[in-house]
């Protein structure tokens, strides 16, 4: 468990893995405003998550190496 700040604005709160990779659950809040908050694998976007982009477009549901293959809207 952790949190990391990115010298651009970012900051990602959560867990870790052996190799520094966010991996389990966190959030990462991007400097656009932007947020994701779930399940992370190997420092990608992994299992259930909720994400919305900086104009707050939302994206709930099961992602998969980053990218969301079943939605939970």
């Amino acid at each position: 468990m952790g949190t990391y700040k990115f010298s651009g604005g970012g900051k990602y709160s959560g867990m870790f893995n052996s190799d520094n990779e966010f991996h389990g659950m966190g959030r990462y809040f991007f400097e656009d405003e932007a947020y994701y908050g779930g399940d992370w694998k190997n420092g990608k976007y992994h299992g259930r998550g909720y994400y919305h982009n900086e104009n707050l477009v939302k994206q709930i549901g099961e992602w998969s190496n980053g990218t969301l293959v079943r939605s939970m809207k």
